[in-house]
């Protein structure tokens, strides 16, 4: 079960001290909080340097389905992680892939091609199942960069 959180409409340096906290220590249940933009964007500036963006191909893709002009670093996982089958890295893309086969089209756009910013971060020892979009192959994952996603 995933908790929603709107934070939206705090100072954002309160919200963001909210989900630094969270990220710090997960919760028992994943947290999808709701952020202003600053928020949104200070939590993009806070990944790694060598965070696992999509391709070019997967990007247009991404776009076009969500009706946005948004950047690869924009759609960034923070730990490099090879399918199990196939040795593809996955890329944001088949996380949104698996979101789209696990909560429907509707879902997806709510959350990701909205007007709004969503920062989902996994619960303790949260892992996640996550479909290769090349082999189709289910890979069980912590996407974390020491500690959870966010």
């Amino acid at each position: 079960m995933t908790v929603h959180v709107d934070l939206s409409r705090l100072i954002p340096a309160a919200a963001q001290s909210l989900v630094e906290a969270h990220v710090a220590k997960p919760q028992a249940e994943d947290l999808l909080f709701k952020v202003s933009k600053p928020v949104f964007r200070s939590c993009l500036r806070r990944r790694p340097k060598n965070a696992v963006k999509v391709s070019a191909e997967e990007l247009q893709e991404l776009n076009a389905f969500l009706g946005k002009s948004r950047k690869a670093g924009d759609y960034a996982v923070w730990k490099k992680v090879a399918c199990s089958n196939c040795g593809k890295v996955l890329t944001f893309f088949d996380l949104f892939q698996s979101g789209r086969s696990k909560h429907g089209d509707d879902y997806v756009r709510k959350y990701l091609g909205g007007s709004e910013q969503h920062i989902h971060v996994l619960k303790r020892g949260g892992k996640m199942d996550i479909t290769c979009s090349r082999c189709s192959a289910t890979n069980v994952e912590l996407l974390g960069y020491d500690g959870p996603e966010y």
